[in-house]
């Protein structure tokens, strides 16, 4: 994962310094609030709502041709969802837990953007590509419902161990650029981030036969401005 961070570090500090000099790079920054859920398969597991996420990071372009180029980017990404699935908290105490997810990912994309001409000051973009990230950190709120007896509430429990250390999604976006002046662009655009890769690796209390298995999703409004 440090190799991988240098990496994309030692790319966007290339575009940084690029960017006044050759129009064939350039520079931003970035956030986005999203909606975000998980899809389980599991047996007896269920979705059970979404989350708000949030994303914020560095990006940079190659500019190949006068409409195409490649972008990737250092993103921090704080992600998850809610699951509700079958579960044992003590020895004689079985029941239903109610399990939000909170993740954290260092991200580093890799996409084929691609641009119209401007209309006045504006054009119009779509991408896609894959999205590549490492899990930082995991917590969790927790409600268990049992069978019979009071609901347990558990908040803020660290279940770093119980997700999968690598996560990989496909990144489909639509979205605008606004010059302001020179080169100096707002962004604005419609991401979804589609994850194809199991994010959980636990297993079922219950029923230990059960492996833990999800995907995550995340619906992104993305801002940023280019230098």
């Amino acid at each position: 994962m440090k190799k991988l961070i240098l990496i994309g570090l030692f790319i966007l500090s290339f575009f940084a310094s690029n960017a006044q000099e050759k129009r064939k790079f350039t520079f931003g920054l970035h956030l986005a609030p999203s909606i975000d859920w998980l899809k389980p398969n599991s047996l007896d597991y269920s979705s059970d709502g979404s989350i708000i996420g949030f994303t914020w990071g560095a990006f940079g372009e190659i500019n190949f041709s006068e409409n195409y180029s490649i972008v990737t980017a250092i993103d921090f990404r704080s992600t998850g969802g809610k699951l509700r699935y079958p579960d044992q908290y003590e020895a004689n105490s079985i029941g239903f837990t109610n399990r939000t997810y909170h993740i954290k990912y260092i991200e580093v994309p890799l996409a084929l953007k691609m641009s119209t001409n401007d209309i006045g000051k504006f054009s119009i973009w779509g991408k896609f590509g894959l999205g590549s990230a490492f899990v930082i950190g995991a917590k969790s709120d927790d409600e268990f419902t049992p069978i019979s007896g009071n609901v347990i509430k558990t908040e803020n429990k660290d279940i770093t161990s119980t997700i999968s250390t690598f996560k990989e999604s496909l990144i489909i976006g639509l979205g605008t650029e606004y010059r302001i002046s020179g080169s100096t662009k707002l962004v604005a655009g419609l991401i979804f981030n589609n994850g194809f890769t199991d994010i959980l690796n636990g297993k079922n209390k219950k029923d230990s036969s059960v492996a833990e298995k999800a995907f995550v999703n995340q619906f992104e409004l993305n801002i940023g401005i280019v230098f």
